[in-house]
């Protein structure tokens, strides 16, 4: 989340580069329980981006206002106003 938090959005590939000494199978589960939970969210723009019999492409992942609260409380500081709204451009 941390890692999320300072860029904006990052791809799940990404973030699983950051991360390459842990399993990435445990790191789509995480983000994937990050995002159910509220933590997490996945901008709508990228939802049409399926590509027949190939699956879909790698989800991107933005910060939403539960998780930097909760990142807030534990750094000690205040909580960032979020905005995750972006475009396919974006």
């Amino acid at each position: 989340m941390h890692a999320i938090d300072r860029n904006r959005f990052l791809r799940s590939t990404h973030i699983a580069d950051l991360y390459r000494d842990h399993s990435k199978v445990k790191l789509l589960r995480r983000l994937h329980k990050l995002y159910h939970n509220g933590y997490l969210d996945r901008p709508l723009a990228q939802l049409d981006h399926y590509r027949r019999g190939g699956g879909s492409k790698p989800l991107v992942y933005g910060i939403t206002a539960k998780g930097s609260a909760l990142l807030a409380s534990k750094q000690g500081r205040g909580a960032r106003r979020i905005e995750n709204r972006a475009s396919r451009v974006f």
